[in-house]
């Protein structure tokens, strides 16, 4: 599996994934910050910052957009955690959905 956290300030990878899938997605971003790098941009974007999901798998690539962006992703006995708000949440396999709330950090 590999998620990106897009924010306008850094994007955030966290990838769980075949070492080719790996890969990919490290080039992949390699050329995202080339590109930025060299002031090329990509056109205009209305959507708020989001977090992208992409797990690969034998049946082929899925594709999940989540609606907030989320922090410190922690892989932990084949679950993934993320925090947003000072919230844990857990992957369910299709969106993150709230575990614990009024954690401090």
């Amino acid at each position: 599996m590999v998620i990106f956290s897009v924010t306008k300030a850094k994007p955030m990878c966290l990838c769980t994934a075949s070492d080719e899938a790996i890969e990919s997605a490290i080039w992949a971003h390699i050329a995202t910050l080339a590109k930025a790098y060299l002031g090329l941009v990509d056109p205009p974007d209305d959507r708020s910052p989001y977090t992208l999901v992409v797990m690969i798998d034998d049946s082929g690539v899925h594709r999940y957009e989540e609606k907030q962006t989320f922090e410190a992703f922690t892989p932990l006995n084949q679950n993934i955690y993320a925090m947003h708000d000072s919230v844990l949440w857990k992957w369910t396999g299709s969106s993150f959905e709230a575990v614990a709330t009024g954690l401090s950090l």
